[in-house]
């Protein structure tokens, strides 16, 4: 794959705010995801970018910089309407949750996927796989849908992470066995208690007490993302990321393209980051052609908890529309399908290409029918 792998560790704690509206005193509780969302990332390689090439910012957002700058990375929008939000040539595949092992080699880690259940007392896994004997006769959530079977005493656990290996297994239709990688060995969360600041004077203002919630990578652990330009020159260095402008050192390194063991016939298409889609969990109509091309037919799907997803508009100066995107881990279940290579989601109008941030990464992997 051309382009870049750029693997991000963190020189302190990090923070990447949630959806939630957050100011000293009126909310005190600021929140933290980890890994961030694709928006947030193309913000810090952008700015990245653009700071590199020694970017006049007030020029770049009124549409009067370079043109080459906004061919490269496009913009969120200009004032005067020169430029439409757009992420120009760029292209950003993930950020996945990764770790440097003693050889320097990067593997990423993945979040155990929604059909992927846990029995406490054995301490094995398994799988959901849909059925067309489900045995009770029920409405359809839509044409062709069956149901998904889980064996007796399984539930999804929270909480745990596939090395490759075990993703590769679980791709190939088999559950992974054995120990799987806790959240506390890649990463923890940590609390830090703060004070509004009067910036006029430099100085705490009374009453105004927050407490935020940072996320500290363990050692070794970082955020793993792909460009397709050549942005990150010199192959190391630091950059700004986060909240605090806190900072991060990327290394370029070697592919880590995750395997795809199937692209036609019955697939099951496991969400690596985020999807944004018309209907919620579904583009319009129910019409997925454009991913699996024509005569699919989508037989079952296991989709978590919708994640909020807001941001900063910066050309006009105000708070992006709060939008509900299909999380990562869900798993959507295809017949007859003939995979069109296209990430896996929509993109707003009016808005940059969100395939091209990084939402609608996906692996692709096979399942048995019962």
């Amino acid at each position: 794959m051309s382009g870049q792998w750029v693997f991000i560790q963190p020189q302190d704690v990090w923070m990447f705010r949630d959806s939630k509206p957050f100011t000293a005193q009126q909310s005190f509780n600021a929140r933290s995801q980890f890994p961030p969302n694709p928006q947030t990332l193309q913000g810090v390689i952008r700015s990245y970018y653009l700071e590199s090439q020694g970017t006049d910012w007030q020029a770049y957002a009124q549409g009067t910089e370079r043109a080459s700058l906004y061919k490269a990375v496009g913009s969120a929008g200009t004032k005067d309407g020169k430029y439409a939000p757009s992420m120009g040539d760029l292209q950003i595949q993930g950020p996945y949750i990764a770790k440097k092992d003693d050889t320097g080699k990067v593997e990423i880690f993945v979040h155990a996927p929604l059909d992927l259940v846990y029995h406490a007392e054995n301490k094995d896994y398994a799988l959901l796989s849909p059925t067309q004997n489900s045995g009770f006769v029920t409405g359809g959530v839509f044409d062709s849908w069956q149901p998904l079977t889980s064996p007796i005493g399984y539930k999804h656990k929270e909480g745990v992470w596939l090395n490759q290996n075990q993703f590769t297994t679980y791709l190939a239709g088999k559950a992974p066995q054995g120990k799987l990688t806790e959240q506390d060995d890649l990463f923890l969360y940590e609390d830090r208690i703060g004070l509004g600041l009067d910036y006029g004077r430099r100085a705490n203002v009374e009453s105004l007490l927050y407490r935020a919630k940072f996320v500290r990578p363990c050692d070794d652990v970082g955020l793993l993302v792909h460009v397709n330009l050549d942005i990150f020159q010199g192959g190391n260095g630091y950059l700004r990321i986060g909240g605090e402008s806190r900072s991060g050192r990327f290394s370029v390194v070697d592919d880590s393209t995750l395997p795809q063991t199937i692209t036609t016939g019955t697939i099951k298409v496991v969400l690596m980051t985020p999807a944004y889609f018309t209907d919620g969990w579904q583009p319009a109509n129910g019409d997925w052609s454009a991913w699996v091309g024509q005569g699919a037919r989508l037989v079952s799907a296991v989709i978590g908890k919708p994640l909020d997803i807001s941001g900063w508009d910066v050309a006009n100066n105000r708070p992006k529309p709060l939008r509900h995107y299909v999380p990562a881990g869900s798993v959507y279940y295809f017949e007859d399908a003939n995979w069109q290579n296209n990430p896996f989601t929509e993109s707003p109008d009016g808005e940059a290409q969100f395939d091209q941030m990084g939402f609608g990464c996906v692996a692709l992997g096979t399942y048995t029918s019962e």
